[in-house]
């Protein structure tokens, strides 16, 4: 009974040794045949969208993105064959992280990781390995508002005022880009507008060349533009002088300048003909002075100047008026019209003698010599003394006869 059970014991430990080196050989067997059906592998995905982490971060610090607004990378993964053919693109996912960056030019590194559940894949690297932002602070600031306009009115109109139901507008976004905003622009058509008008109008902002800014944005985006069109009309100045001087004294040679005004208004423009100025008083007789005054114009209601900052100026003269007894040389006088067969008969008169009106100053500049005289003759058919009236032949102003008729004595020529 002993021995055989002796016998037993030997042969089960042969047993044993000989399915250890079974499952041994195996094993063996198993991974060398995998290394040959299965290999370890590195693939490259590419084109992987990259996405981006904690955006929230940079709203909540006042920070903005300028770009790149996306990314894509390169990855590359390594491990078994048969779990690299179980997955594409969509399987690995690659981001970056804004959290814990400041403005300006930043290097965020990307990371990469295989998505599902296989033993052997891992990620090797990543191309490019980081992506480089712009991040800007956001401010705010405000702005006026200018109104561009486009067109003309129609002739005999004008443009009076542009009015705006806001007169600044807020503008929010990257520093870098607002310190770029040279002007916000509300715009009108003018073309061939004859009456006032309300418009709304989209604002933008431009740089100092004119370019549009897109980056910025506005608040309000929307102006309401109230335009007041009027109608013009030139006219005449009309002086107003209230003289304190003797009656021998005249005012003479008033001049304005300019000489009209552009008026504008409504309906009321249409029955104003001449605009007057202020009242000028005038005095100081005894020793007159010429003046050059600015004066104000009297505008009716609801009338106005199309240039309000127009200087209206009026000069003048002050002058005596005075009478001065001339000869005039007979052969001074131009008798106009008369009839071939009559002459005047001589006389042993040389001069003619009359009596001037007119202002001092002319008055004393006059040369009897050379002072000529006319006397129409067309009614002088016989002979005998006549009656004519005299005229001045002379371009001065302010120069009258007092005595402007004259007998002469004619007769009928010796054929």
């Amino acid at each position: 009974m002993k021995f055989k059970m002796k016998k037993f014991k030997i042969k089960n430990k042969n047993n044993i040794i000989a399915k250890v080196v079974s499952v041994i050989v195996a094993i063996f067997l198993w991974y060398y045949v995998m290394g040959l059906v299965n290999p370890e592998e590195t693939r490259t995905y590419r084109n992987i969208n990259v996405a981006f982490k904690n955006i929230e971060y940079l709203n909540n610090t006042k920070l903005v993105n300028l770009g790149p607004n996306e990314a894509k990378v390169s990855v590359q993964v390594k491990g078994k064959k048969s779990e690299l053919d179980n997955i594409n693109e969509n399987n690995i996912k690659a981001a970056i992280d804004f959290r814990g960056y400041d403005s300006g030019q930043v290097r965020i590194p990307v990371k990469a990781e295989i998505i599902g559940q296989y033993n052997t894949l891992q990620v090797t690297s990543v191309g490019p390995s980081e992506v480089i932002f712009n991040l800007d602070s956001v401010e705010s600031y405000k702005k006026p508002i200018e109104v561009r306009q486009k067109g003309e009115v129609k002739e005999n109109c004008a443009l009076s005022d542009i009015s705006m139901d806001v007169e600044n507008v807020k503008l929010t976004g990257p520093e870098s880009y607002l310190a770029k905003v040279d002007k916000v622009i509300a715009e009108i058509d003018l073309t061939n507008k004859d009456k006032p008008f309300t418009i709304s109008s989209k604002l933008y902002a431009v740089d100092i060349k004119d370019n549009q800014i897109d980056q910025v944005s506005l608040y309000p985006q929307v102006v309401n533009i109230n335009v007041q069109i009027d109608k013009t009309k030139s006219v005449p100045i009309e002086t107003d002088f209230v003289s304190h001087l003797p009656s021998n004294y005249k005012i003479v040679n008033i001049k304005t300048n300019p000489q009209k005004l552009v008026i504008k208004g409504q309906d009321d423009i249409d029955s104003v003909n001449s605009i007057k100025t202020e009242k000028i008083e005038v005095s100081d007789a005894v020793e007159p002075k010429d003046g050059e005054l600015v004066v104000k114009p009297i505008l009716p209601q609801g009338v106005s100047l199309l240039d309000d900052s127009v200087k209206i100026t009026v000069t003048y003269e002050v002058e005596e008026e005075a009478e001065k007894e001339i000869r005039v040389p007979i052969e001074n006088l131009e008798l106009v019209n008369l009839k071939d067969d009559m002459e005047l008969r001589d006389t042993n008169e040389k001069f003619i003698t009359i009596k001037l009106k007119g202002y001092k100053s002319v008055l004393d500049k006059i040369d009897e010599e050379t002072f000529k005289l006319m006397a129409d003759a067309s009614n002088v058919t016989i002979e005998g003394k006549q009656q004519l009236r005299l005229e001045l032949v002379t371009d001065k102003e302010y120069l009258d006869l007092i005595n402007d008729t004259i007998s002469l004595d004619f007769a009928m020529k010796n054929n």
